[in-house]
């Protein structure tokens, strides 16, 4: 069976929360790269891969 990894794009602005949730990710070897957005405007700015984001490739876009 072919495993591929999974994106996960975070968008919480409580560290504690983020923490917890990427524990729990790997823990259960549920993703592999979990990217965080602290909002909305930083989650938008990830996906279309702009401002701090502009060397992020759009060809490999979150899964969730």
């Amino acid at each position: 069976m072919s495993f591929q990894e999974t994106d996960i794009l975070l968008v919480e602005d409580s560290v504690e929360d983020v923490e917890l949730v990427s524990h729990v990710l790997r823990r259960g070897n549920l993703a592999h790269n979990i990217h965080v957005a602290r909002d909305g405007e930083e989650a938008l700015d990830f996906l279309f891969c702009r401002g701090a984001f502009l060397e992020r490739s759009f060809d490999r876009p979150p899964r969730i």
